[in-house]
């Protein structure tokens, strides 16, 4: 079953040039648009990576024993830009907090540094290793544009699971160039995504007081984030400490797992973030925490996912479409 989903989304995720090279658009500009997407092959790669993506690290902790990575390279190359970006953060200093009412406006002067240095991050990702094919280079604007929407709004001074989304994009396309490979996957959820990504989007939603794209904190699981609890449920799917959904609710086990277990880890931050009864500030979290089992949660994760993310208007319609993930066919 995982290595028939891994031919499907590798398969789906093959290159056609549709589009010049460096360019990428948004293309759901309305209700028209958002319906079609569903049936395009950037709908379907996204969905199929999830799903393999998904499977890749039932069962594995963090810091257990993974495979040998033939793009380890690469991944420590990913790992390496996000903490230079994370340094950026310590660097900058933060502007007087009186005349603004929300997030830190020296944000956008990190932003800035990224927009202005992205080509040079990217090709230092697409160089690494035993990548010498030259022809990855023509994609360096195209994944920029991934990587600088995958942090946070400078004009908003926001970041929600639209960016989350881009993130995902940038990693998708990694795939899809066969930069990485399918036995790269669990190291790519795992360390890049749920360790380095989530350890920088913390830092930069606290030094700079990121607000939660949309107004009611995303949706509920918490103020930005969905990918980690879709990824996280389905690492614990078989896990051999015999943790299930309810034990989120014991602050003994969620400080124990935390750093072994994504889903663990974002309970910590919401309970250091957040004061009350859990129930009340994180109701959809608490709800799911009296379904029975991982697989359970994790499949009705996915499916939130497509409901609550893929599938509205104010999210999707900033998503960036190119020669990798292609809004084909187009709208009759």
């Amino acid at each position: 079953h995982f290595f028939g989903l891994v031919f499907f989304a590798f398969e789906l995720l093959s290159f056609h040039p549709l589009l010049p090279l460096a360019m990428t658009v948004t293309v759901i500009h309305s209700q028209r648009e958002l319906l079609h997407f569903p049936k395009t092959e950037a709908y379907k790669s996204i969905v199929a990576f999830l799903n393999t993506a998904s499977d890749s690290v039932r069962g594995k902790p963090h810091g257990g024993v993974l495979e040998p990575s033939p793009g380890a390279e690469v991944l420590a190359a990913v790992v390496g830009v996000l903490a230079e970006l994370e340094e950026w953060a310590d660097q900058i200093p933060l502007q007087e907090k009186a005349s603004q009412r929300f997030g830190n406006r020296a944000f956008r002067v990190w932003h800035q540094r990224l927009c202005e240095g992205a080509a040079g991050l990217v090709t230092r990702i697409l160089t690494a290793g035993c990548n010498k094919d030259p022809g990855l280079l023509e994609h360096t604007a195209e994944l920029s544009d991934y990587l600088t929407d995958s942090f946070g709004n400078p004009t908003r001074i926001d970041y929600g699971t639209g960016h989350e989304l881009h993130f995902l994009c940038f990693l998708l396309c990694l795939f899809a160039l066969k930069i990485l490979g399918p036995s790269d996957l669990p190291s790519a959820i795992l360390e890049v995504f749920g360790r380095a990504y989530l350890t920088l989007m913390r830092k930069l939603q606290a030094v700079y007081s990121l607000e939660p794209a949309g107004s009611k904190g995303v949706y509920g699981l918490d103020d930005y984030h969905h990918l980690p609890f879709l990824f996280g449920a389905s690492q614990l799917v078989g896990n051999q400490e015999g943790l299930s959904p309810a034990d989120i609710m014991k602050p003994a086990v969620v400080r124990d797992q935390a750093s072994r277990y994504m889903y663990f880890g974002c309970i910590q931050w919401i309970l250091q973030e957040k004061s009350g009864p859990f129930a009340e500030h994180s109701s959809i979290l608490y709800d799911i925490s009296g379904v029975p089992e991982w697989k359970k949660v994790a499949s009705g994760m996915l499916k939130m996912y497509q409901g609550e993310v893929l599938s509205k208007f104010p999210i999707v319609q900033h998503l960036r479409f190119g020669s990798v993930l292609r809004f084909e066919p187009p709208v009759p």
